[in-house]
């Protein structure tokens, strides 16, 4: 089964307890959901609830948190919240239901680059050699501030750019991905236009084994049985 990226939702605030990102419908049993997230915040972020934590990297200096969790669809609603956010301080996340992965211990690969100052550019941190050839990568830069003309090399598809907050609290999110199907090592850099504080995280997801389609062996013609008498002379 081939990897597809089913839907996406995105949500934003400049200050909230709470953010909800929503699909447009509920996500189907076994799929995978994929959240990157990145908020301004020293109360930390908390969630989704019942998730796992792929990578989690955090701005030394001021406790900004950016993530990337996953979770096996089972039973979900179209809804995925965070959770112990601060009022004051802006968070955006960017939700994503993928088919096609493996639904035990599907993460792969993952790194991060921590704190940068002043960047007008930044690298996730190189994954490695992936273990199978058939993945799916999330990446993301976390940004402290709003940029322009942003980026991203190595093949990999910039979704845009997520932004909120005034001035002085802005979180921003270069949120991309790629389907790769080689085993070579991941290490994309986003780039844009103004110096900023930023950092970066990569995960790659593995593919489930595709399913080989048996065909039916070849029906055997029956044999007739023939019944002759000898004539007489």
């Amino acid at each position: 089964m081939p990897i597809v990226i089913l839907q996406s939702a995105t949500a934003t605030t400049p200050g909230a307890t709470t953010l909800t990102a929503t699909l447009g419908a509920a996500p189907t049993n076994n799929n995978l959901l994929v959240v990157l997230a990145f908020t301004r915040t020293d109360a930390g972020m908390t969630g989704p609830s019942g998730w796992a934590n792929d990578k989690d990297v955090v701005n030394a200096t001021s406790a900004d948190t950016a993530r990337i969790a996953h979770k096996v669809v089972a039973g979900d609603a179209a809804a995925v919240q965070l959770t112990g956010l601060s009022a004051t301080d802006a968070t955006v996340m960017k939700v994503y239901e993928v088919s096609g992965l493996v639904a035990a211990s599907p993460t792969d690969a993952t790194n991060s680059t921590g704190e940068t100052v002043g960047a007008t550019s930044i690298q996730t941190g190189t994954t490695g050699t992936l273990s199978q050839t058939d993945e799916i990568a999330f990446a993301l830069a976390a940004i402290r501030t709003t940029i322009t003309s942003p980026s991203v090399d190595s093949g990999f598809t910039l979704e845009g750019t997520l932004s909120d907050g005034t001035a002085g609290i802005e979180a921003g999110m270069l949120p991309a991905n790629k389907i790769v199907t080689v085993t070579t090592a991941l290490n994309p850099t986003f780039s844009w236009t103004g110096a900023v504080t930023a950092m970066a995280i990569i995960v790659t997801f593995k593919a489930g084994a595709a399913s080989v389609s048996v065909p039916p062996s070849p029906s055997v013609p029956s044999r007739r049985m023939v019944s002759w008498t000898r004539a007489a002379w």
